[in-house]
């Protein structure tokens, strides 16, 4: 099976190596999306490694923020310039560069195979979501960089942010509308899509429908996990989703980052079955990450 990743990366250039080491195989492409506010030399280090490489192209850079729109822009990018490339691929796969294959490259494969052409993209119906979670997408955020402002404000015990709310009330509606009566989805980030689902995407978001949708989702929190998952649920590819993104993570609620695994998760994480695990920190040490290798390649 030929295979095109999607790599979004920001830092640890030696992580990201082995990363694209394993992957590397006979039929895999790539499109290298290093952020704009990278660790200082990564760029260049990518670039100078793969630059020249037939199966490497990269995507446009901008810097990325936690939070905000900017890793959707920044996946927007990558998917303009797969389909740009002309790689032949059966499978797009998005990762970002602290993901690694917990499975040999024959088992990602056979594994994607038995989807038979459908999408794999992890979903729920936002209907189900706690109203904390609905304020993500549903009230205004506004961003500077990394510096956020909301409304409605949701701390209501406070009396500045009661006239704050009366105030800017005045302005903005409380809660606002999803564009072209679509129903919200959300779900993780990471997916496995066809080509021709890769051409929908590109082709819609540079539709004026797209644009509506882009110019909606700037202005919300955490827009990774509704942007793609509300356009695909409400689009022609609705029935042709497989609910799993084949990752395996442990979240942190009151953070709202993936934990970190260690060497004493590695049983754990290679009895969860799943293709990649996220996320991973290559701080010198390769006893982990060694240890995946030789089970996955056994």
């Amino acid at each position: 099976m030929k295979l095109a990743y999607i790599i979004i990366a920001h830092h640890n250039f030696p992580q990201f190596r082995r990363l694209v080491e394993r992957l590397n195989k006979p039929g895999v492409s790539f499109i290298f999306r290093i952020s704009g506010n990278c660790q200082e030399g990564i760029f260049e280090q990518v670039q100078q490694a793969y630059g020249s490489e037939a199966n490497v192209r990269f995507a446009k850079r901008q810097s990325i923020y936690w939070g905000n729109f900017s890793i959707v822009r920044a996946m927007i990018n990558s998917i303009a310039a797969l389909v740009k490339s002309g790689f032949d691929y059966e499978y797009a796969i998005a990762l970002s560069g602290q993901d690694y294959p917990l499975a040999s490259h024959d088992e990602i494969c056979a594994t994607i195979a038995a989807g038979n052409g459908k999408q794999f993209l992890e979903y729920f119906n936002t209907d189900t979501m706690e109203s904390d979670d609905a304020h993500r997408y549903l009230s205004h955020h506004l961003w500077l960089k990394n510096h956020h402002w909301w409304y409605p404000h949701t701390n209501q015990k406070s009396w500045i942010t009661r006239i704050y709310n009366a105030i800017v009330g005045l302005i903005l509606p409380e809660r606002r509308t999803l564009p072209h009566g679509y129903a919200g989805f959300k779900g993780s980030f990471w997916w496995h899509l066809t080509p021709d689902c890769i051409e929908y995407l590109d082709s819609f978001l540079k539709s004026s429908k797209g644009k509506d949708f882009i110019r909606y989702f700037t202005y919300t929190y955490h827009a990774a996990e509704f942007f793609f998952h509300t356009i695909l649920l409400n689009s022609p590819y609705k029935d042709q989703i497989i609910n799993q993104d084949n990752h395996y993570a442990v979240w942190f609620t009151e953070t709202g980052h993936p934990k970190t695994f260690t060497l004493d998760d590695y049983e754990t994480i290679m009895a969860s079955g799943k293709l990649f695990g996220r996320k991973f920190e290559l701080n010198g040490s390769t006893e982990l990450f060694d240890k995946i290798d030789a089970a996955a390649e056994n």
